[in-house]
């Protein structure tokens, strides 16, 4: 009865001319243009644009590429990515992130050249284990990397030189040298995997060379556009570069270890597919999460990065965590668009990548939980480090890890079946980002209760919109007519979204 009080007033308003251009102007065109003209949008989308159109062409390019490769080729890249992923948190001992939050460009660009040296001590020292392993023939790392084990340490090393580059220029607010290198870093990726796999008929070593020396090349232009938007002078005082990683120690102490173990969280996943199943699981897991995970590397990425070097300078300013609030509020709501897509992953799988990948959609619908609460929360990830309280995000990471890889081993070992692994790992990293969320908003200046309110927001998107496809895919018997019904109701039930999430709004109704 609620509701249908609320849709009754809504339309009474409609008629009796409540949106008018006077009132739109004054609560709907005003709320926009604040989020329009805000310093975080701006920056934002510098970034947006250079990620958005270099994903956007790994994204084309994923139905050519799945049909020139096989899924085990995508699941070996997957577990040499998943080693390199880990080893890329810390070849700079997480010192990149005190780049952004240094004082003055002098103690910013001495930080920048401690990264440097970190990173090439950890890359000597990387290069020595993955060898020594080898030579060794360790049975576990033998059947993850094999004749790759040169690779995560290498790419490792070139991962270190482009963030810290990366974060020296987030700094200097040059957001738009980052989102070109983003696009030829996409394009290049496609480019090579496209060329080596015509030269050696398209196998598995074909994708992981292209990934190497595209890598290779993005790590040269970062540092020849460094080295023309600067006066690089090298640091070779060792004794400056100690000093300045003691005044670091926090980042290093405690940002190193919960990166590691976020690190770690996320490629679990895949090697313990690797370990307990067949290659070809990896590559449909791989090919799931490239997709459900798209939002993460379209958006948050960008947001992250914005996000980060704003709250070091605005950490107290109210205006600032209005504007989180909002955008986390428009995150939520956004996530029911997909939905339909998300419930009919199978049959889309199977239209843009070939019919061997039909396997992919059903994981991508139990990877989707996961994926919704990442993109909620991703790009708040560094708020710890702004406020000093790495401890705390690392006692976090600590406890979600030890839960999460145990109970997949757990799993694994019981059920037999990758089905039941991947059906554990999003809900439970779901469940997880939910508790993370609650912590973490305070932090920005969000209220407790407006944290309650984005909660209980989610789930009512979810819980309508998953009812809402249920009854009409039931009702139709149609696809096609599901998911136009679908979207129709949710364009009309969008106002009233806002209408229930700005009282001021709802208070003007209340007159009508």
């Amino acid at each position: 009865m609620l509701i249908l009080k609320y849709i009754l007033t809504f339309f009474k308003a409609i008629k009796k001319g409540l949106f008018s251009q006077h009132l739109t102007e004054k609560h709907f065109l005003i709320y926009f243009n604040n989020i329009k003209s805000c310093y975080f949008i701006k920056n934002f989308f510098s970034l947006f644009i250079g990620n958005f159109s270099g994903q956007i062409v790994i994204i084309l390019s994923s139905p050519l590429l799945s049909r020139l490769y096989r899924p085990a080729d995508f699941g070996l890249l997957e577990l040499i990515l998943s080693i390199f992923s880990i080893i890329s948190v810390i070849t700079n001992w997480k010192l990149e992130n005190a780049i952004v939050t240094q004082k003055t460009k002098v103690e910013a660009y001495h930080v920048l050249f401690l990264c440097f040296f970190v990173n090439f001590l950890t890359f000597l020292l990387g290069l020595f284990v993955s060898w020594a392993l080898n030579f060794s023939e360790c049975a576990f790392f033998i059947k993850i990397l094999g004749d790759w084990w040169w690779a995560p340490p290498l790419l490792g090393w070139f991962s270190g030189i482009q963030q810290a580059i990366q974060m020296y220029f987030i700094r200097q607010k040059k957001y738009n040298i980052i989102s070109l290198v983003l696009f030829l870093q996409a394009m290049g990726l496609v480019g090579f995997q496209l060329l080596y796999g015509y030269l050696t008929n398209y196998n598995s070593s074909s994708l992981i060379l292209g990934y190497v020396i595209n890598n290779f090349i993005v790590c040269l232009v970062f540092i020849l556009l460094l080295t023309r938007q600067e006066n690089v002078k090298f640091i070779t005082q060792l004794k400056s570069l100690v000093l300045k990683a003691y005044e670091c120690k926090n980042f290093i102490l405690y940002t190193v270890p919960t990166s590691l173990l976020g690190a770690v969280s996320q490629r679990s996943f895949f090697l313990t597919l690797g370990i307990f199943f067949a290659d070809s699981d990896v590559g449909f897991a791989s090919m799931a999460m490239r997709v459900m995970y798209a939002p993460l590397t379209l958006i948050t990425r960008s947001m992250g990065n914005v996000f980060f070097g704003l709250f070091s300078e605005k950490k107290n300013d109210t205006d600032f965590a209005r504007t989180i609030n909002q955008l986390i509020q428009w995150k939520i709501i956004s996530i029911t668009l997909v939905i339909p897509l998300i419930l009919n992953s199978p049959n889309i799988f199977e239209f843009c990548f070939g019919s061997q990948w039909k396997e992919a959609g059903y994981y991508a619908i139990l990877i989707s939980p996961a994926s919704f609460m990442l993109f909620l929360t991703a790009w708040l990830d560094r708020t710890h480090d702004v406020v000093s309280l790495q401890k705390r995000a690392f006692s976090l990471e600590l406890g979600y890890n030890i839960s999460l890889i145990s109970g997949m081993i757990i799993v694994s070992s019981i059920f037999k079946s990758p089905f039941y692994l991947i059906g554990f790992f999003g809900f439970f990293t779901a469940s997880y980002n939910i508790l993370w969320l609650v912590l973490t908003v305070k932090i920005i200046g969000i209220s407790y209760k407006s944290s309650m309110n984005n909660l209980m927001l989610l789930i009512t998107c979810l819980g309508a919109s998953l009812l809402a496809f249920t009854f009409f895919h039931l009702a139709t018997e149609s696809l096609l007519l599901t998911i136009l019904l679908y979207y129709i109701t949710l364009i009309m039930f969008l106002p009233l979204l806002y209408i229930l999430q700005h009282k001021k709004v709802t208070r003007i109704m209340k007159t009508v």
